[in-house]
């Protein structure tokens, strides 16, 4: 009986590629749509954002979430409002329609059924 060399013994390591960041990327997005969906007025600070989101399990630094932020502006999902000290996010009706799965955008998570 052949015993198995060590390199076989190990292994592979996973490195972070593309795909598995895209879907990290696309479910922080829904994240950000669905807690602005849930909160008064669907207007919240990047401050509360970025609490709540670590409650989905996605601790974000500053400069990323605020790049996704950025890239939900482009789709038309959120604006954002520089004039205060905070910056201010609110979801636009487009926005709320991909948090509530009603359509859907490449980039962006589909909602799961509840």
């Amino acid at each position: 009986m052949t015993l198995p060399t060590p390199e076989l013994l190990r292994a592979p390591v996973v490195q972070p590629g593309p795909v598995w960041l895209e879907i990290v990327q696309a479910d922080l997005r829904l994240r950000v749509l669905q807690i602005l969906a849930d909160v008064p007025m669907c207007k919240a600070n990047e401050t509360v954002v970025a609490n709540l989101l670590d409650l989905y399990g996605h601790a974000v630094v500053r400069d990323q979430l605020r790049v996704e932020l950025e890239w939900l502006v482009a789709q038309s999902v959120v604006r954002i409002d520089h004039e205060t000290p905070l910056i201010v996010v609110t979801a636009t009706a487009r926005g709320l329609d991909v948090a509530k799965g009603r359509t859907t955008l490449p980039g962006i998570a589909r909602p799961e059924l509840r």
